[in-house]
């Protein structure tokens, strides 16, 4: 009878541990590496990605330990944690349903991810991320297919306007040189409304858009979300190869949320970014 306690014991601790190892499981949910264009002139190449935990959340706090980054060509690329930046903040995803012609919104979610510069040129090929986060080793792949050039979407087409609904309506010039010299580059594009408290950015809206509609719409639940989340809006437009390995970025530019309300103008190189995923 000792034995036998002595052995639900045991397998209880086993499970116990089990659970609590499990628990504390990370993973990579994305990667990447890329070039991107900004309007302002910058000429980069980014590496981001993102971590979840075994809840499938977005991690809430930096406990980032390592990070390895090898190239197509076997050889460390020379990042580190030192290079890299860490950022928790709230996300509305949406897009543009071609199907319905309408516009889909989900719910709002706590997101984070850490980026950085790449030192170098990108190559060709597969490149391995190997980082330590917490207790856990986690690995993913992308593969670089190569940098193209994309247009920039000048932040002086964007225009914006609040409806006497409350529904916010927004348009930008398409590239059209973009379908005439490449038509069968696959790529989109991403409106996106960075929310700011005063300095502090408290999230944003991030809407993935056929690349030549030039529109977006906003419906009034969501315009008075950003109202609640914030009291500085800045727009801006993201273009894309859908392989998410080139990306081009508009200035972004002051928009107003009240109805009626007049844009402000450009904004700063501190309000050029947007999403990272």
């Amino acid at each position: 009878m000792v034995g036998r306690k002595w052995s639900l014991l045991l397998s209880l601790v086993f499970v116990l541990g089990f659970v609590d190892q499990s628990m504390a499981a990370y993973t990579l949910d994305y990667f990447f590496v890329q070039h991107r264009v900004y309007e302002d002139g910058r000429n980069l190449n980014r590496i981001a990605f993102g971590i979840k935990n075994a809840r499938g959340q977005y991690v809430a706090t930096d406990q980032l330990k390592s990070v390895t980054l090898t190239d197509p060509l076997g050889h460390a690329v020379p990042l580190t944690k030192a290079d890299l930046k860490f950022a928790k903040y709230s996300e509305l995803d949406g897009e543009y349903d071609g199907k319905s012609g309408v516009f889909l919104y989900g719910k709002w979610y706590t997101a984070s991810n850490y980026w950085g510069e790449v030192p170098g040129r990108l190559v060709i090929g597969t490149y391995h991320l190997s980082v330590r986060y917490a207790t856990s080793v986690c690995n993913m792949d992308f593969n670089f297919e190569g940098a193209v050039k994309l247009p920039v979407t000048a932040v002086s087409s964007i225009e914006s306007s609040v409806d006497g609904y409350g529904n916010l309506t927004a348009t930008w010039d398409v590239p059209m040189d973009l379908c005439r010299t490449k038509p069968t580059l696959q790529t989109s594009v991403r409106a996106y409304i960075d929310v700011y408290q005063d300095a502090a950015w408290k999230g944003e809206l991030y809407v993935r858009i056929p690349t030549h509609m030039g529109r977006l719409f906003v419906p009034k639940v969501l315009v008075d979300r950003l109202r609640s989340t914030g009291n500085k809006y800045y727009m801006a437009i993201q273009l894309r190869t859908n392989n998410n390995c080139n990306r081009t970025y508009s200035l972004s530019k002051r928009i107003s949320l009240a109805v009626g309300g007049e844009d402000s103008g450009i904004a700063g190189e501190e309000f050029a970014e947007g999403g990272e995923r």
